[in-house]
């Protein structure tokens, strides 16, 4: 516990949120670069965005789960 410093007197809880902000718009700019380099037109990743928030879950996460399930019944019936 030695290694335990308070944190910076400018380092406030409105930094932090603002430094939380951009971190998740970066992720979400490499999320949408990477979808949309798979083909996937911008109102298909819009729904994504969506389910993936309705359900409370990282948009990759949930486009990758899709992408399987489609693989499986696409090999199911092939």
């Amino acid at each position: 516990m030695g290694n335990l410093r308070p944190a910076p007197a400018a380092l406030t809880p409105q930094r932090i949120d603002s430094l939380f902000a951009a971190l998740d718009g970066r992720e979400s700019a490499y999320v949408i670069d990477t979808l949309e380099r798979l083909g996937l037109p911008e109102a298909e990743i819009a729904r994504l965005f969506a389910l993936a928030k309705r359900i409370d879950r990282k948009p990759l996460a949930v486009a990758g789960a899709l992408i399987s399930i489609a693989l499986e019944t696409v090999e199911a019936h092939g």
